[in-house]
């Protein structure tokens, strides 16, 4: 159940086993919504400004985000040639709408709660794959 044999004689697991597609789903979903009712007490309870509860989640990623570029290959690169090698224009597309997004949802976790925001983008997923 969930193991396939190689004829190398390797016991494998199989793509269709439980702990790589439903269980790390269940975990991500979890903590997602753990997450999400941490944040909104977080704002709503104790009234916090939501631009800048944006801003020290952004510099928690920062520093996560810099510690693991020190363990990896990309990290070297970076180093070596500069963290803005071969960016163009365009690049600050991507990088300024989730920006925007993330200030968004902010937003609407502190006025809308976890639970409305959680349909909203079911519904705006269901929108996009009508539009699609």
């Amino acid at each position: 159940a969930g193991h396939v044999e190689r004829s190398n004689g390797r016991t494998m697991l199989s793509p269709r086993h439980f702990s790589h597609g439903v269980l790390p789903i269940l975990t991500a979903s979890f903590l997602s919504g753990l997450a999400g009712a941490i944040c909104q007490k977080s704002l709503q309870v104790h009234d916090r400004d939501s631009l800048l509860f944006t801003l020290e989640l952004c510099a928690a990623s920062i520093l996560i985000l810099l510690i693991s570029l020190l363990a990896s290959e990309d990290g070297k690169h970076i180093s070596k040639d500069g963290f803005f090698h071969e960016w163009t224009p365009l690049a600050l597309v991507p990088i300024l709408s989730n920006a925007a997004g993330g200030i968004v949802v902010g937003l609407v976790t502190k006025h809308a709660g976890t639970v409305r925001k959680g349909f909203s983008l079911v519904f705006g997923i269901l929108l996009s794959g009508i539009f699609q």
